[in-house]
């Protein structure tokens, strides 16, 4: 299942009008992304499915696992969803 990138609404400078943080918009669709895959993505994967570049993807990843939201399982080379997101 590929997830849309949500964009936020902008007015017609550009700048973002729903006061969404656009951070956490993404990681929280990193997340919402591995919660639907249920036995984890690979970083590129995941990157695809959210519209990312890798390299972010992996920064909000790393990011994210530090506070336990995600894991990383190093055999099977995926991400999955970590114990803090229960």
């Amino acid at each position: 299942m590929k997830l849309a990138p949500q964009k936020p609404a902008r007015n017609s400078a550009g700048k973002d009008t729903t006061g969404q943080v656009q951070s956490l918009t993404r990681a929280l669709s990193l997340l919402r992304a591995l919660a639907e895959s249920g036995d984890g993505m690979t970083l590129s994967d995941v990157a695809q499915i959210v519209g990312l570049p890798p390299s972010t993807a992996h920064r909000l990843l790393t990011t994210l696992q530090q506070e336990r939201f995600v894991r990383f399982d190093a055999a099977a080379h995926v991400w999955l969803v970590g114990v803090e997101a229960f």
